[in-house]
Order: C-alpha cells, then structure tokens, then sequence
C-alpha cells in the first residue's frame, strides 16, 4: 500500500499539503517532551516533499501511460499488478512496523533484526512468486501476455525484501535517506516510460520498467543505508530475532493479506466479473483517489516511533496525541473527499481524456472511503504501539469479509461503480469494528469523537 505511485493534480496537492503541515505543526509542538519536535515535523516534511515530486512526474509521465495505452491496455496492466499483489503481501510479511517498533525500542539489536528480517522476507518471496504464476495461469488460461505481466510483477517481492532498510530509518525518524533512493529509481524509470510512450512499446515492457523500478530503489536504499554509516555486512540471521519478528507479526502478517485483499481485490473480481476495460476505467478513477493518501500514510509513519515512546509520559498525554491524530485524519480526508467531489470531471477530462469519462462517477464515490481509511492507519498504528496486532487483524478480516461480499453483490449490479460502493462500506467495517473489541473499544470512541471539529 505505501509504495505505490499515483497520477495526481497539483493544485488539490498543495491545498493539502499546506493544511497538513499546519496540523502537523500543532501535533509536533505536542511532542517536546520528547526532544524530537523539529526531527519528527522534518521527517514528515521529507515525506510530503517526496509525494509531491511524484504526483508532479506522475501528472506528466503516469497519466501520458495511461492515455497512451487506453483503457483496455492500462487495465490489462493493472489487473496484473493487483493479481500479483494478492501474493505479494504474504512474501513481504507484513512484519515492517514490527521491525520499526523493535528497532526504536532495542537498538543495539538493530543488526540482527535486519538480518533476521531480510532473511524471511527473502524466503517468502521466493516461494511466492512460482504460486502467483501458477495462480494467474489458471484463473486466465491462454493469456501469455497477462501471465508475462504478474511473473513480472512477482519478481519485484524479491526487490522489495530490501525494504527492512526503510524500516530502519523509519526507527530515527530519518526518511529523507529512503526518499532519496527511492525518487532517483523514480526519476530514471519515467524517463524509460516516456521513451517507452514515444516508441510505441507493448504494456509488456510498461511490466519491465516497473520492475526496473523496483530493482532500482533496492540497490540505492542498500547505498543510502552505507552513506548512513552504517553496513549491510553486519547483518547476522539470528533465529530468535526471526521468531519473534514471526511471533509477534502474525497477526500483521495475516492483517497485511486481508488488507491486501479488501484493497486490490476490486480490481480482480472488475477483471474477472466485467472485462479489463472497465478495470482501466477503476483504476484510473482510484489512483486519483488515492493519490491524498501519501498525508495520513506520512504522518502516520513517522509518528509511530514517537507514539511508542508517548506511552513512557502516561495515560493523559498520550491519550491526547492519539486524539489529534485521529482528528488529522478525519479532516483532511473530509476536506479532500469535498474538494475532489466537486473537481471530479475537470479532473478526469484533463487529466485522462474523453476515454475515461466514466470515472467521474467512480471518482465521486471511491474519494470518500479515505476519510475511514485514514483513520484505519492511524488505529492501525495506536494498536501496534499498544501490542494488540491481533485486533488489527480480527478488525482487517472484517473488512476483508465485507468487501468480498459487496463486491460480488454490487459489481454485477452496478459495474466499476459497485466495487467503489464496497470499498467504501468496507473501510468503514475496519473503523466500527474497534467498538466490538474490550481492547479497542476506547480507540473507536475516540475516532468517532474526531467527527466533532475543534
């Protein structure tokens, strides 16, 4: 869900950015006890500069893909990506804000932790991939093109085991290093689309360069780790380490596919139920949609360590800081959701074109499942830092239910429209379901109460 790279418009982008900030700077004056104000509102500003700089490029190289290969071609491309990604979860693991977690808390285990980390990863991808490939084979028979895209795709969870380094500078509340590697493996694969565009290449080779991608920012984050002073060389597997990165991550691990499955699995069942034209038309409508999620998804990130380490000043002060955040969330999804329901057809059309006029609707409707799924990061990250993932998990499989139900209700009924429709009910089933759990039950007052603006 994090790294992924959406088409945006860049005057919504820098309304939201500057309200983000303004908020951020209230909650990081919360934060002096800590003696980490100005690192914390740093880090979240590295972030927002580096979502930016990519809804920039991808105003300009993502949307020219899209036109360029039309509908049906930029479905077909996403259907594999969203395929692929279904498995994708399960090689990652899932154990990322784990290994955040340990490594804030226990620093001097920092070597075994990403050796230990890297490892299983490692091992999950390898095994993953053959069962992606033989997935898509039978759910597609004869489609050799799509077969090609999804064991493309599935090659980049082996690129991606590389992420533990992000996890890392995630722990120093340090990620201007990760936007670095990243935004340079970014900057040289758009100019390989945009060569890929003027050439008239096959949506195969759109497959490779998003794998270059990936094999790109692998090899600069190992870079950017050696600029930090610090060796990958150091690395040591431990075997306790990786059992209780397993012990402790299951739920997560189990969390993170659910959630893969209520997030992507739109797009295969679109695939499956209507045709890939109708998924270019979704995806199309949904990377606009998401594109504001790079504010909460920031804020939330960087914030985790800090949260944890809240918890060490009582009850009252961190109580305080959960709050804020969820009334972050709710407000700036409620401000987006407003803002793009009213530019929804500017957007599309200038954005796209006449070809995707029919994702204005879809527009209309996916936008608003942000403001639930903003607060879901934020209780997402509040149970990490309570150690209650397996909440996270029962309250992901809920949502995970509820999509796959309505999906298969509404997208006969209503098409694409009907798979926004279920996204929506379903971040909504993530965010009530707090009030079903003794555990949770304080969080999903406290989300509710964001609604009240103060």
């Amino acid at each position: 869900m994090k790294n992924r790279n959406f088409s945006s418009h860049v005057g919504s982008a820098r309304n939201a950015f500057s309200s983000a900030c303004r908020r951020v700077h209230a909650i990081g004056i919360r934060y002096s006890e800590s003696g980490k104000p100005r690192k914390v509102i740093a880090n979240i500003g590295w972030l927002f500069i580096d979502r930016i700089f990519r809804m920039g490029m991808g105003l300009i190289v993502g949307v020219w893909v899209a036109r360029y290969l039309g509908p049906g071609r930029f479905g077909l491309l996403n259907y594999a990506g969203a395929f692929a990604s279904l498995f994708g979860t399960v090689a990652l693991l899932g154990i990322d804000s784990v290994l955040v977690r340990e490594i804030a808390t226990h620093p001097e285990r920092r070597d075994a932790l990403l050796g230990s980390g890297l490892c299983l990863k490692l091992i999950a991808s390898v095994l993953m991939l053959p069962v992606a490939v033989c997935a898509i084979s039978l759910a597609r028979r004869g489609e050799s093109e799509l077969v090609l895209l999804v064991t493309l795709c599935s090659c980049g969870f082996i690129a991606q085991s590389t992420n533990v380094i992000d996890c890392y500078f995630q722990s120093q509340i340090s990620s201007k290093y990760t936007v670095y590697a990243t935004n340079l493996a970014f900057i040289l694969v758009a100019i390989v689309r945009v060569a890929l565009v003027l050439l008239g290449a096959s949506v195969v080779a759109f497959g490779y360069a998003a794998l270059m991608e990936l094999v790109l920012s692998s090899i600069f984050l190992t870079i950017a780790y050696h600029r930090s002073h610090r060796s990958v060389r150091n690395w040591v597997f431990d075997r306790g380490a990786a059992l209780q990165l397993l012990r402790q991550g299951w739920p997560l691990i189990l969390s993170s596919v659910a959630g893969s499955v209520y997030m992507r699995v739109d797009k295969v069942m679109i695939g499956q139920m209507v045709d890939d034209r109708a998924v270019g038309i979704y995806a199309a409508a949904v990377r606009i949609s998401e594109l504001w999620y790079f504010v909460p998804l920031a804020i939330v990130n960087t914030l985790l360590p800090v949260i944890i380490e809240s918890r060490r000043h009582g009850d009252v002060v961190y109580n305080e800081r959960v709050a804020r955040l969820y009334r972050l969330m709710t407000w700036s999804g409620i401000a987006v959701g407003i803002t793009v329901t009213f530019l929804s057809p500017w957007v599309i059309h200038i954005l796209y074109g006449a070809a995707y006029a029919d994702a204005q609707s879809i527009l209309r409707l996916h936008v608003w499942a942000g403001v639930p799924g903003a607060l879901a990061a934020a209780y997402e990250t509040v149970l990490i830092a309570e150690n209650a993932q397996v909440v996270s998990l029962y309250a992901t499989l809920i949502g995970a239910g509820v999509n796959v139900i309505l999906n298969l209700i509404l997208i006969p009924r209503f098409g694409a429209k009907g798979a926004a429709m279920a996204i929506f009910a379903s971040q909504w089933a993530i965010v009530l379901s707090s009030l079903l759990f003794r555990r949770s039950r304080r969080m999903g007052l406290a989300m509710l109460k964001s609604f009240v603006f103060r």
